[in-house]
């Protein structure tokens, strides 16, 4: 069993936001930032939480410490190698700032249905969210490995033999899966 106290909460949020146009982790539903809200949900089940992003300016949040891409321009593998080697907790557990209905209860669940040694994923019946989960340290070594050999997308590395991966069906967590990456995915959300 993995405990919270096993984790480091991590906030993926230094993407480039390319399809929605501005940064998204500065987007806003009620006056929330898609960053404020979800540090605030990873605050409420985990003891500690950072902010992997190379625009440290702009994401700083009192109370949590930003942690720039040890591996420049590596896409959200190389922010969770950034967690990793970053983390005195044997995992990492990690959300991207664009999932923003992710709730404390979804995280619970994730963390009860952990298995130590395993990456261990959401996935809704359609897709699967390789950055809502936990990541243990050991794969430090492979997700290096794949970085420094170009290899920088987290679908790949998952798809590796020597990764053990377990993807949680959480169909009935749809609507707190959800991705915003576009405009249109922005428009007209309410929490």
């Amino acid at each position: 069993m993995i405990s919270a106290g096993d984790c480091t909460g991590v906030v993926l949020a230094g993407g480039r936001s390319s399809r929605m146009g501005r940064d998204k982790a500065l987007l806003s539903i009620s006056g929330v930032s898609f960053l404020h809200r979800v540090t605030a949900t990873l605050r409420q089940v985990l003891p500690g939480v950072v902010i992997i992003s190379d625009r440290e300016s702009e994401h700083r949040i009192p109370g949590f410490t930003v942690y720039r891409d040890l591996l420049p321009d590596c896409g959200p593998l190389g922010g969770i190698h950034t967690a990793l080697s970053k983390s005195t907790r044997p995992y990492a557990f990690v959300l991207s700032c664009d999932v923003p209905f992710a709730s404390a209860d979804l995280l619970r669940e994730i963390l009860d249905r952990a298995r130590p040694g395993e990456v261990t994923i959401a996935g809704d019946g359609l897709d699967v969210h390789p950055l809502l989960g936990i990541y243990p340290a050991s794969l430090l070594p492979l997700l290096e490995e794949d970085l420094k050999a170009g290899r920088k997308k987290v679908g790949a590395f998952l798809a590796r033999p020597d990764v053990p991966l377990a993807v949680l069906p959480l169909s009935h967590r749809s609507h707190e899966l959800r991705n915003i990456n576009t405009p249109e995915d922005f428009s007209g959300l309410s929490g």
